[in-house]
C-alpha cells in the first residue's frame, strides 16, 4: 500500500490566489524596493505582532526560522507522515531527526496544526500538557495551515511556557507562495535568522493580515468534501485524510492510474514530493 497526496495546487497555496486587494497593494508598494529595509522588518513586523498577540520575529520563509530554531537541539522528533520541509530544516540545522521517539531532554519535537498531509490538528490542550510534562523538550508548532481552520492557535501557550515555540508562513494561506513573510513567537537564544525579508513582500503581508478572513472561504471545504467523496468511490483506495487544501489518499500501487482519472479540474495528484512517509 502507498500514499499519495491529492491537492488543489501547491501544497497548502490557496487555489484562487492572492484577494484582489492584496495584488493592488503589492503594486502600490512597488516603489518601496528603492528603499532600505528596517532590519527587523518593522512595522510589519509590529502588525504582525499585534494580530497574532505576541512579539514576533520575521523570516523570508518558515524553513529559515525553524533552521534557526533547531540549531543547537539533541534530536529532531517527528510523526510522519508530516512537511518534508521539517526534515530538510533539520539537516539544514545539523541536527539528526528520529520517528516517533520518546521524548528526551534536548529534543525538539514539530506539530503541525493541521499537520499536512493528513489534516491532525493536535489541541491547544494537547500540547501544552506535552510540554509541561516535558519541560526539557522543545515543542514547535507549525501553524501555517490553521489559518484555512477557525481552531485557536497556540501563540497564547508559547507566551507563558518557554519551551514552546510557534511558527507560521503568510504566503501559502494566501496564495501567494513566492512572495512569502514568515513569523515565530520565539527563538532558541543565540539563533535568530538573518532578516532577510524584502520590502515587497513585506507589504504584502500587512495587506494579508487586513483580509485574514480570506483562507476559510466555504467554498473551499465544499471543493475539498467533494474531492474526498469522490476518492471514497474510487476503487483501490483505503482512506482519505485532509484539511485545508489537500487529502491524503492511501491506494494500491496498481490503483494510481484510476486515483489520477478521478480527479477533477483544479485537483492535481503528487505522490509525496513534499511529505516525509510514514
Amino acid at each position: 500500500m502507498t500514499a499519495a497526496v491529492a491537492s488543489f495546487t501547491e501544497p497548502g497555496v490557496h487555489p484562487w490566489g492572492p484577494p484582489a486587494e492584496v495584488t493592488a497593494a503589492l503594486t502600490a508598494a512597488l516603489g518601496q524596493v528603492a528603499r532600505p529595509v528596517h532590519p527587523a522588518g518593522e512595522p510589519t513586523r509590529t502588525a504582525i505582532g499585534r494580530r497574532v498577540g505576541a512579539s514576533v520575529m520575521l523570516g523570508s520563509s518558515a524553513a529559515e526560522l525553524l533552521v534557526g530554531h533547531l540549531r543547537g537541539a539533541r534530536r529532531v522528533v517527528l510523526d510522519p507522515p508530516c512537511p518534508m520541509m521539517w526534515q530538510e530544516a533539520a539537516h539544514a540545522a545539523g541536527v539528526p531527526v528520529v520517528h516517533r521517539g520518546a521524548p528526551r531532554v534536548g529534543d525538539v519535537l514539530i506539530l503541525g496544526r493541521p499537520n499536512y498531509p493528513d489534516g491532525r490538528s493536535p489541541a491547544v490542550a494537547e500540547i501544552a500538557a506535552l510540554a509541561i510534562a516535558n519541560p526539557g523538550m522543545r515543542v514547535v508548532c507549525d501553524e501555517t495551515l490553521l489559518a484555512y481552520t477557525t481552531e485557536p492557535s497556540a501563540v497564547p501557550l508559547s507566551c507563558v511556557l518557554a519551551n514552546v515555540t510557534v511558527f507560521a508562513s503568510l504566503g501559502a494561506c494566501y496564495g501567494l507562495p513566492g512572495l512569502d513573510v514568515a513569523w515565530c513567537t520565539r527563538v532558541h537564544r543565540g539563533h535568530a535568522p538573518i532578516a532577510t525579508v524584502n520590502a515587497l513582500a513585506l507589504a504584502g503581508a500587512v495587506a494579508c493580515l487586513e483580509h485574514s478572513d480570506w483562507p476559510r472561504r466555504p467554498a473551499l471545504d465544499m471543493w475539498r468534501s467533494a474531492l474526498a467523496e469522490r476518492m471514497r468511490a474510487t476503487e483501490g483506495v483505503t482512506q482519505v485524510r485532509g484539511a485545508a487544501s489537500f487529502l491524503l489518499v492511501r491506494v494500491g500501487p496498481e490503483r494510481a492510474a484510476g486515483v489520477r482519472e478521478a480527479l477533477i479540474p483544479p485537483y492535481s495528484f503528487q505522490s509525496r514530493p513534499s511529505a516525509v512517509a510514514a
